[in-house]
């Protein structure tokens, strides 16, 4: 059981780190010759259904052994796999013509990514598996937004959601200024709120390590693949115009995801919980803006999840 979940796992998470790269990008951008008679849009519409239903590979490795103990549970699991999984891109395939600014089809899409997760909708899956379901949905919209249907690079700005790795020392400092503004202004509000408690836990150093690249890549970037990377870059395509607006606008609608969070005993809606996620929001929006890498921005993400679960939790 353990290898077929680091085999989904591993799988995934391929394809995941793949898609920074422009050459496979291109290259699934390009679907093969012999539907050449077809417009290569509607050519490139279909195959990304089909690498959306791929999807479901990795999900199947873990979940095929619960189908003999639970074959409705099953059942009605990978049925809503394969909803969260395809629905995004058949609206996408719906579209006419070449997208250039978010509209509401987009809108729509975005959130059938998102609340899923939000929500706890997606099926539960043991152990490191556990994860699987959010780095599918995080896979998922860079398939939609860099493959089938990729927003325009707007003649100004970064442009882009920015899924890349080629990260320079000015991004990584950018990255680190936004952490220590980030501490300054957050670290002595929470202890004064009791939302942070200064328990400080070192773990071996291996641990340590695991610990901060796994939240790297499947907490931190996800997230910021949807906030920075589709909201916050959403907003500014349609309000190029209005930056400080935009950047205010994605970090309230972060703050806004965490109130259901209960930290420390802190009951739900948790009001502090999510103007400290506001205010972690305008750091990571800054970076994000100032990099147009959401690689970047989670730099500073994981590190701010990092040091709170070493330094400040219950």
């Amino acid at each position: 059981m353990v290898l077929l979940n680091d085999t989904a796992i591993a799988l995934t998470v391929i394809a995941y780190l793949a898609l920074s790269a422009p050459d496979v990008v291109r290259a699934l951008q390009q679907p093969g010759k012999r539907w050449k008679r077809m417009r290569t849009a509607q050519r490139t519409k279909r195959y990304g259904l089909a690498y959306s239903a791929a999807l479901l590979i990795p999900y199947l490795i873990v979940a095929l052994p619960g189908l003999t103990a639970d074959p409705l549970r099953f059942v009605r699991e990978l049925l809503l796999m394969t909803l969260y999984l395809l629905m995004p891109m058949l609206l996408q395939a719906v579209r006419t013509g070449s997208p250039r600014r978010p509209d509401g089809l987009d809108l729509v899409t975005i959130l059938l990514i998102w609340l899923p997760v939000e929500f706890g909708l997606l099926p539960e899956l043991p152990g490191m598996a556990a994860q699987l379901p959010m780095l599918l949905g995080a896979v998922n919209p860079l398939l939609i937004y860099l493959v089938v249907a990729p927003w325009k690079t707007p003649k100004s700005g970064k442009g882009g959601i920015g899924y890349t790795f080629r990260l320079t020392a000015q991004d990584i400092g950018v990255a680190v200024v936004a952490l220590l503004a980030f501490a300054v202004v957050v670290i002595p509000l929470g202890l004064v709120t009791g939302i942070l408690k200064f328990t400080p836990v070192i773990p071996p150093i291996g641990e340590a390590a695991l610990a901060l690249v796994t939240g790297y890549l499947f907490i931190a970037l996800p997230e910021e693949l949807l906030f920075r990377g589709l909201i916050q870059s959403g907003l500014e395509r349609l309000f190029p115009k209005a930056e400080l607006a935009t950047l205010i606008a994605s970090a309230v609608i972060f703050g806004l995801a965490h109130l259901n969070n209960t930290a420390f005993g802190f009951v739900a809606p948790n009001g502090v919980y999510a103007v400290v996620a506001t205010l972690a929001g305008l750091a990571y929006g800054y970076v994000w803006r100032r990099t147009g890498k959401i690689t970047a921005s989670a730099i500073t993400h994981a590190l701010v999840n990092f040091i709170w679960l070493l330094f400040l939790g219950a």
